[in-house]
Parts: structure tokens; sequence; C-alpha cells
């Protein structure tokens, strides 16, 4: 879930909240976003499960709310 101040991720083991302050780098394949942390922690999210707008929408709203652009992969 995502909103203004940062995002939810919930997995099988639990939920965590983030700040986009702490995303070092923004990364996109034709089936995924990534979000780079560091040198050995990222997560990765699929474009199919993303709701509630487009991806275009999507892509715009994270790079404004990280101040990054989004790098092709």
């Amino acid at each position: 879930t995502f909103n203004e101040e940062g995002y939810r991720s919930e997995t099988e083991l639990g939920s965590s909240e983030f700040k986009y302050g702490s995303i070092m780098l923004l990364a996109e394949t034709a089936d995924y976003f990534v979000f780079v942390f560091s040198q050995s922690h990222a997560q990765v999210y699929d474009k199919k499960s993303i709701a509630g707008g487009t991806i275009e929408e999507f892509r715009t709203f994270i790079q404004n709310a990280t101040d990054k652009e989004i790098q092709n992969v």
C-alpha cells in the first residue's frame, strides 16, 4: 500500500513500513519495479499486482515520492 508518506509491504511473514527516503535507486524491467536500498537489499514489485491506478500513474508517483528517476533495465 503506497501513500504520500511511505508504503507498507505485506508478506506471509508479516508487514513492514518504509519511507521513500530510504530508497537509493529505482529500476524497472518489463515486468517489475525494483527499489534498491543497498548493495545487498532490494524489493521487487510485480507490475501485475499493482492496483488502484495505471502503471504510468504509479511510475510518476514513485518518481515524485522518491525524487529519483527510474533506471530501465
